[in-house]
């Protein structure tokens, strides 16, 4: 059985959904305020995309802008490939590998994920 929840903005700053289907992931991203992303930054803990370049160092340029639902498949290989997953947390339940993803509600707010457990309580 797939899991997944969306939590509505409750700063009216940032929307958090955490699930593990490819399926759930686009919904979320098709919801996304953010009508572009053009650089990115990638390493254990996160993947972040931006619609502009932030302030920060170590984000890179993407080919062209993209919108959100376009990122998909970047990010999915990102969790299968390079993202490393907290530990394991000792539920009674199943766990599944997932994501967790923050979204700022303004539109030139970026997008977060990040690894997740997902737990199935039994």
């Amino acid at each position: 059985m797939k899991h997944h929840e969306i939590f509505p903005p409750r700063d009216n700053q940032t929307i958090v959904a955490k699930g593990e289907t490819e399926a759930f992931l686009r919904h979320v991203l098709n919801c996304c305020p953010t009508e572009v992303v053009s650089v990115f930054k990638a390493d254990e803990d996160a993947i972040r995309f931006h619609p502009y370049s932030p302030r920060e160092d170590g984000f890179s340029i993407l080919p062209c802008p993209l919108k959100p639902c376009l990122i998909i498949n970047l990010i999915l290989q990102w969790l299968q490939h390079r993202a490393v997953y907290p530990e394991q947390p000792d539920i009674d339940g199943d766990l599944y590998r997932g994501w967790k993803i923050k979204i700022g509600t303004h539109g030139s707010d970026g997008i977060v994920v990040k690894p997740h457990w997902m737990i199935c309580h039994v």
